[in-house]
């Protein structure tokens, strides 16, 4: 054997030891939480039956269908350390993890003792090429009843796709339970020796090495080999972990052209930022576009490229209407990225199928090796908007670095003016720069995502958009990319607020998060309970759509530009007959909303397009 030879032995053979010490450490420290538990409930008066444990322990998990279809959730007791599909939440001293249709897509293996309890069906294999659709010869009939009202020349084993059918395909094919894109190994031709070695230190000015595959960050090394395998990849690491490290990984090793979709301009900065620091050749070689400046022409001359590698930041807005057609942009390779994969719409399962292998669901694990605590996180209910304005007043300390966060212009700017802050939001000009040189400032929604600021310390929500549990999520997110010790995160809610809309809290609880509950008034629950199930009304006849489309504006449905189209459709799902003048009269409240400043109105190809001010 050669010298390195032994040396690949002796290092797996203490890697091996190291797992079994860990193993025997976690295994005493179950055993001892056990015998507590025991000694607890024996006090309480009950009568353990011990004999009975082995069983338990044979059967230790729970499956039970949702009310989606072809999915269930298993729960496993918190002290036992398994995991399955991807985590979802903690109920009752188990960890809930969710299996479906689409656990299976990414060749994930569901252990035989519990699929047996689930019968997940086998779907087409299908796969999308832009307008080209293909699948098993003999299975044209199938393909023709489940999709052929978006396709033309269907014939014995591939399809056109309509002009315009794209994303209704997609999403018809996801809903059937197959995958429109087929996953792919990474070949060796494609690869390249990356230059990206070292990583920019922002507070202490100076380069180190990037750790990607060595101690407690080979996290982000595992991603890279799943990429490799799957040639697509989301993942869905909380703030901070290395999500434009891992991006960059990517786009240094791949060969061929690049692209990244993002937010906003101000995340466009951030990236070329980061390349300028870390990988300067990705300047030249990555086009960046953002998801709100696909205008025609840009979609036009995107649909005739074809990438090696196609990256989306904050991919959790890839499925909505307006940007779902980027899925089809013809690329050999792709990847996602976004610590909140949530979506209100029921279309959270999208963005797995829209970006890759999901990894990096489950925070705790990673936050236990990074040697990270979760910040502090308190709920102030109070009386009204007024006591809100009177507590930021008293909770505003100057000498910490603290963001306000807001949803409407109105409160943002009456919160500026009595702090004398700035005032940062959709029209403001160099916002990185604003950012760097103001202490502390107000911040609409559009610095939820993706803003890293380092000093942080403090953050204040006085206004937010309904139940989004990606917004509480991301806002939350911006303490976690902070280095500053002692952070705080104050939400401050109405009792209406809470009752209504307290299920945002419940991203913050999932990701293993304790928010604390500081009543500021009498009546308010001990515990926070979101009315998650609360759904709106269904209007009954056509003299109700005011109130429907009140409904949408308040929901957040115009957070995303509509046209009158995607307003009326979805008026009709709520149980508006749109017989008669019904299109004409919506279309008139539309340009009501505009004229009182509730929404704005923006001219394009298509037609008018209408989006909330408060975006």
């Amino acid at each position: 054997m050669t010298e390195n030879m032994f040396f690949d032995i002796a290092k797996t053979q203490r890697e091996l030891e190291d797992k079994i010490n860990e193993f025997k450490k976690q295994t005493a420290v179950i055993q001892q939480e056990y015998e507590k538990s025991l000694l607890e409930l024996q006090k309480k008066g009950y009568k353990i039956d011990e004999t009975q444990l082995p069983l338990f322990m044979k059967c230790f998990w729970h499956t039970y269908p949702t009310k989606n279809a072809n999915e269930w959730e298993v729960a496993i007791p918190v002290f036992i350390p398994f995991n399955i599909g991807w985590f979802d939440r903690i109920e009752g001293g188990y960890n809930i993890f969710t299996i479906n249709r689409y656990t299976k897509w990414f060749g994930e293996k569901i252990p035989d003792f519990i699929s047996h309890e689930m019968n997940i069906p086998s779907p087409i294999e299908l796969a999308l090429d832009g307008l080209n659709l293909s699948f098993p010869d003999g299975k044209q009939e199938q393909v023709e009843n489940k999709f052929g009202k978006h396709l033309s020349l269907v014939e014995k084993d591939k399809a056109i796709v309509k002009q315009g059918h794209e994303f209704d395909l997609i999403a018809e094919i996801i809903d059937s339970g197959s995958l429109p894109f087929v996953p792919h190994q990474v070949t060796k031709a494609d690869l390249m020796d990356s230059d990206f070695t070292q990583i920019w230190d922002e507070l202490s000015e100076k380069y180190n090495p990037l750790q990607i595959f060595e101690g407690k960050y080979n996290y982000q090394g595992q991603a890279w080999n799943t990429f490799e395998k799957y040639g697509s990849i989301g993942i869905f690491w909380a703030m901070s972990f290395g999500k434009t490290v891992i991006g960059t990984y990517i786009f240094s090793r791949i060969k061929g052209p690049k692209a990244l979709v993002v937010p906003s301009l101000t995340l466009k900065e951030q990236w070329m930022q980061f390349f300028k620091w870390n990988c300067p050749r990705l300047l030249d070689e990555v086009e960046i576009y953002t998801y709100q400046g696909m205008s025609r022409k840009t979609w036009d001359e995107l649909k005739n490229k074809n990438f090696a590698v196609l990256g989306f930041d904050e991919c959790h807005v890839l499925p909505a209407d307006s940007f779902s057609r980027l899925a089809t942009v013809k690329a050999k390779y792709r990847f996602g990225l976004s610590a909140t994969p949530y979506r209100e719409d029921n279309r959270t399962n999208y963005i797995m199928a829209l970006t890759g292998y999901p990894t990096g669901l489950d925070w705790r694990t990673i936050m236990q090796v990074l040697g990270k605590e979760y910040h502090t996180v308190n709920v102030h209910v109070v009386k009204d908007l007024e006591s809100k304005y009177a507590l930021v007043k008293q909770l505003y300390n100057a000498e910490r670095r603290t963001v306000i966060f807001v949803n409407l212009l109105n409160i943002g700017d009456k919160i500026a003016e009595m702090l004398e802050l700035n005032f940062i939001n959709g029209e403001t000009k160099d916002r990185l720069n604003l950012i760097k040189q103001s202490h502390s400032f107000v911040a609409s929604r559009v610095l939820e995502l993706g803003i890293s600021i380092k000093d942080l310390e403090h953050i204040i929500e006085v206004d937010f958009l309904f139940g989004s549990r990606r917004e509480e999520m991301q806002r939350t997110g911006r303490l976690m990319h902070s280095f500053a010790e002692n952070k705080i995160h104050d939400v401050i809610m109405t009792k209406d607020e809470l009752e209504n809309y307290g299920k945002r809290l419940f991203s913050l609880y999932e990701k293993g998060f304790r928010p604390r509950l500081i009543p500021h008034l009498t009546g308010v629950p001990n515990t926070i309970n979101g009315n998650g199930d609360k759904k709106p009304s269904v209007a009954k006849g056509s003299e109700n759509y005011t109130k429907v489309v009140k409904e949408m504006f308040d929901e957040g449905f115009f957070q995303t530009e509509r046209l009158l189209g995607d307003v009326c459709a979805e008026a009709q799902r709520r149980g508006i007959s749109l017989k008669g003048n019904m299109r004409t009269l919506i279309s008139n409240k539309l340009i009501n909303m505009n004229k009182s400043k509730l929404l704005f109105k923006i001219r394009s190809d298509e037609g008018n397009k209408y989006k909330s001010r408060s975006s």
